[in-house]
């Protein structure tokens, strides 16, 4: 096996090898048409099974660089990946700003209170860390806890820093459409989340609604949309991804017309099967503002979601940080960041993957999400 390949030894084989083609595809050294090694002469290469092999090229193809063609093997797609390109990611604001406080889909047989129980008693003991508000962009554990898990498990680039917490999208949609300028049109592109569409329209924004993105998307500039907000990895009642010809696609406009682009994740974790990275991570942190959740991943009840802000709006949130007071509770976060960082939330995904996948084999589609978060 090749050991400078495969050193990650927390990383499944297959990922490994996706991650190698995949960096070979966007730098360009395989090129657009290039047909990648075969199966078994990729297997032999690298001491590892066809299966490993095959599973890699299905992620490649599943995602928009590689295509299958029969009887002949697996080809880089025809686009240009140049917007791909990894980026520094740069930070111009000042990151040591003050510190000063100012003042589901799961069920009781998926979560353990007894254990979410012990975190909330252990945070309770230490009685002066609940002193106080909060900080108002959320605690630095917190903060710190939801970035490297995001950054391992959804491919998110970010710091800490550009990390703010809130209890409940809908929340942090109020401030995130504050940040971007209130514009006066959103779209919304796939499944219509009516809670995100109320919020939008509280702020007197009219809602455009495409069930996907337009072939044409000259059709956003014509109706002056000023923030985009979709779900990259769950496009279709089905749990379809957008490719990434598509995303590339989307990223380029948003960038030629001046368009923020909101990515909600609420259930990335939680999809089974293929789980496509972040649209943010592939956008290098620039105009992609990246929302999850816990509440689906814990319990509807634990009211605390999160959103990482590129740089742009990162700059303008920090002149306006101490305005805005923290919704979530401190003892909830607190208790989560070392329910994170002790690998309780991993394997709570793992466990209600599972459920989940039992669950959805009878489940009907919608093309609505209405959600708890």
């Amino acid at each position: 096996m090749n050991e400078a390949l495969f050193d990650n030894k927390e990383k499944k084989l297959y990922m490994q090898l996706y991650s190698h083609y995949k960096t070979l595809i966007i730098s360009g050294q395989i090129p657009p048409g290039a047909k990648l090694p075969s199966i078994r002469r990729c297997a032999q290469e690298y001491g590892i099974s066809r299966t490993t092999v095959e599973t890699a090229y299905l992620q490649l193809a599943a995602e928009g660089y590689a295509e299958a063609h029969p009887q002949s093997g697996y080809y880089v797609c025809e686009a240009d990946f140049s917007a791909l390109q990894p980026q520094e990611l740069q930070f111009t604001a000042d990151e040591t700003y003050p510190q000063a406080e100012f003042s589901s889909d799961v069920t009781s047989s998926d979560f353990d209170f007894t254990l979410w129980q012990r975190y909330l008693k252990s945070v309770l003991h230490n009685s002066e860390r609940l002193i106080g508000y909060g900080h108002p962009q959320g605690e630095p554990e917190l903060r710190s806890a939801v970035c490297d898990y995001i950054v391992a498990s959804r491919e998110v680039a970010c710091t800490p820093w550009q990390i703010v917490i809130g209890a409940g999208t809908q929340s942090l949609l109020h401030l995130l459409y504050a940040l971007c300028g209130q514009p006066k049109n959103v779209a919304i592109i796939g499944p219509l989340f009516k809670q995100g569409q109320a919020v939008f329209e509280d702020h007197a924004a009219k809602v455009h609604h495409f069930e996907k993105l337009p072939q044409n998307l000259s059709v956003l500039t014509e109706k002056e949309i000023g923030l985009i907000y979709l779900f990259p990895s769950h496009m279709t009642p089905d749990g379809g991804v957008l490719p990434v010809g598509e995303r590339t696609r989307l990223l380029r406009f948003a960038t030629a017309n001046n368009i923020f682009i909101a990515e909600d994740d609420y259930d990335g974790d939680l999809l089974t099967g293929y789980r496509a990275p972040s649209l943010q991570g592939l956008d290098g942190g620039n105009r992609v503002t990246y929302l999850g959740t816990f509440s689906k991943l814990l319990l509807p009840g634990i009211r605390i979601s999160f959103m990482v802000l590129p740089q742009s709006l990162l700059s303008v949130y920090i002149q306006r940080a101490s305005l805005y007071n923290q919704t979530a509770s401190k003892l909830e976060q607190l208790a989560l960041s070392a329910f994170i960082r002790d690998g309780r939330l991993a394997k709570q995904v793992r466990r209600t993957r599972r459920n989940n996948a039992r669950k959805n084999r009878n489940a009907t589609p919608t093309d609505t999400i209405i959600r708890n978060n």
